[in-house]
């Protein structure tokens, strides 16, 4: 362990070995060249298309990122009568984020290179290294000596959590506001150190500009407090008085983006820190481990959010115990340096509005600007005279031996899979929807999906569609969603009951479009279609719906009624039970 990091310290210390490293990790991510389209690209692409086959679904080139909103019912209706969001997305939920900046680059790509995606991966990848190169500047003004600089900037280039913000052209907001955001550190450093009296400008002009391409860059707030604490040559006092100006651009765009419309409520899958304090608490707790077991670790946690009740908890406690073991390898250097308790202060800030959603490996771009400077300096610390003399403790010498295969091994081969691992899903999700109907009569007809696996799977067949330039449905209608088993009954001739095994709602999709614990369902409650009526008959003690009704204005064995199901792999055909009777769907994970 300790060869592999004197021979990397020695290549390190060439004096261009930062411009290598910036090309290494640009070469590693090529994969993501070969991506194509992918998942929410689609809808993206058929934003800027003008959503061929529903041309009645518009939505403005710069606000892209603007998905359902509870204040206009009409488009709400419009929307759900297309299948964009299924029957049950709530009437106070918003899902609506800011970043017309972010959708100018899209757009832009659009206009230059049409339906081409190649282009716009490359385009992500040059803004990736113009990233590293901000970062390599960044370490360098605030990291010594110049070798621990160039360390912490291999270690943040070739980490695979870098890899689905540039293979991912829906992610791009991600590298846009790490850009701004770090050069917004990196201007207020040069200001308060050096003196620079163009830093204080620069820095707010680039706050505001990250902050149009994404709500992420205020997480660079995060380090911008911990410089004051621990970085600024002056005291606190005045370190924070520095910060000021940088507050008042957060309040402005704060107040901006609330007067627009923009936010995310109403929605299990998003907290609302202002309206909800105790729940983002309670987030805080949850995810900050596992996002700094990502961070400090190697796994994807994304599959965090999908594991089963007790495995998740026990994900959770694995979590927990290894970012203990990380501080406890930490501390002496946390203890004896000012820069590491930064960088440590910081990247948890940082981190904060990272737990108002589900963890995603994207979210690292910020935490790990901390994280893997922290790493380098107990390197450098490893390597140096004292230490070599000296006999590290048994946990020491286990964590550099992890942390060297796992960052400096095995991370950068993760990151050649991980650029193109978008692909893989869009390989899968088109093998789902092959079955459907492809004929353009279909734009006539009403397709009926019974059951899906997932939310998203629903609402993603319109979209797929009109991106790819199929034929759309007139109406594409998802009865119920999830990894369950659906009892289905027919009553009548129109009428079709289904009581899915657990009820509706079950995490984790379903919670982008409604929360039951913020807007419960009561026996009763109907929600009107066109060409379809909505019933909920029984719902369970906590809202949510236990059995629905769902009466089609055409007998269910009309021919324009198109009858679909999840079958495991992909839709297969429904067969519509006769009156009386009925059938159930199995788990679509036991198919």
């Amino acid at each position: 362990m300790i060869s592999t990091l004197v021979l990397i310290s020695k290549l390190i210390a060439h004096r261009h070995a930062g411009r290598w490293i910036v090309l290494l990790a640009f070469c590693l991510t090529i994969p993501a060249l070969f991506v194509g389209f992918a998942t929410d690209d689609h809808n993206l692409r058929a934003v800027f298309q003008g959503y061929p086959g529903m041309e009645e679904v518009e939505q403005a080139p710069w606000d892209a990122f603007r998905f359902h909103f509870s204040e206009d019912a009409e488009t709400r209706q419009t929307r759900m009568d297309r299948g964009l969001l299924p029957w049950w997305t709530g009437t106070e939920t918003h899902t609506a984020f800011m970043r017309p900046l972010s959708s100018l680059s899209h757009w832009l790509d659009y206009a230059l290179f049409g339906d081409v995606a190649w282009p716009m991966h490359l385009h992500s990848m040059l803004l990736f290294a113009g990233l590293l190169l901000l970062v390599g500047a960044l370490y360098r003004n605030l990291m010594a000596p110049g070798v621990v600089a160039v360390l912490a900037l291999l270690l943040y280039g070739i980490d695979d959590a870098r890899g689905l913000p540039v293979g991912w052209l829906s992610a791009r907001n991600s590298l846009l506001t790490a850009i701004f955001g770090i050069l917004t550190l990196y201007c207020h450093d040069r200001f308060r150190r050096d003196g620079r009296a163009w830093g204080l400008p620069a820095g707010l002009a680039a706050l505001c500009v990250g902050l149009l391409c994404g709500e992420a860059a205020v997480s660079i707030g995060g380090y911008l407090f911990a410089y004051a604490l621990f970085m600024d040559p002056g005291k606190f006092r005045r370190g924070f008085l520095a910060l000021l100006p940088y507050g008042a651009v957060v309040v402005l765009w704060r107040i901006v983006y609330q007067h627009l419309g923009y936010g995310a409520y109403g929605s299990g899958a998003y907290v609302n820190p202002t309206d909800e304090p105790l729940l983002f608490l309670y987030r805080i707790a949850e995810r900050l481990p596992v996002l700094f077991f990502g961070a400090f670790g190697l796994p994807d946690y994304t599959f965090y959010n999908f594991l089963p009740t007790p495995w998740n908890a026990v994900y959770y406690g694995v979590a927990v115990v290894f970012v203990a073991i990380v501080l406890c390898v930490l501390w002496p250097q946390l203890k004896s340096d000012s820069t590491s308790r930064f960088w440590l202060l910081g990247m948890t800030l940082s981190a904060l509005p990272a737990c108002l959603t589900s963890p995603q490996d994207r979210m690292l771009m910020f935490p790990a600007l901390g994280g893997m400077a922290l790493i380098a300096t107990f390197f450098s610390r490893i390597l140096s005279q004292d230490n070599k003399r000296a006999t590290l403790p048994r946990y020491q010498r286990m964590m550099a031996t992890f942390w060297t295969g796992a960052h400096l091994v095995l991370a950068p081969v993760l990151l050649l899979v991980t650029s193109y691992m978008l692909a893989f899903l869009e390989d899968a999700g088109r093998e789902a929807f092959q079955n459907l109907p492809q004929e353009d009569s279909i734009a006539d007809e009403t397709l009926v999906l019974v059951h899906t696996m997932n939310d998203l799977m629903g609402v993603g067949t319109p979209i797929l569609r009109s991106s790819l330039r199929q034929p759309v449905p007139k109406h594409t209608y998802m009865l119920s969603a999830g990894n369950q088993a659906v009892a289905v009954e027919r009553t009548d001739e129109h009428t079709l009951v289904l009581r899915p095994d657990g009820g509706y709602l079950l995490p984790t999709w379903a919670e982008l479009f409604r929360s039951a614990e913020l807007e419960p369902f009561a026996a009763g409650d109907t929600v009107g279609l066109d060409g379809l009526m909505v019933t909920v008959l029984e719902v369970q003690a906590d809202g949510r719906p236990a059995a629905v009704q769902f009466r089609f204005d055409a007998p269910l064995d009309d021919k324009g009624l198109r009858w679909y199901f999840w079958g495991g792999r992909m839709f297969e055909p429904f067969q519509v039970p006769a009156i009386g009777e009925g059938l159930t769907i199995p788990r679509p994970d036991a198919l």
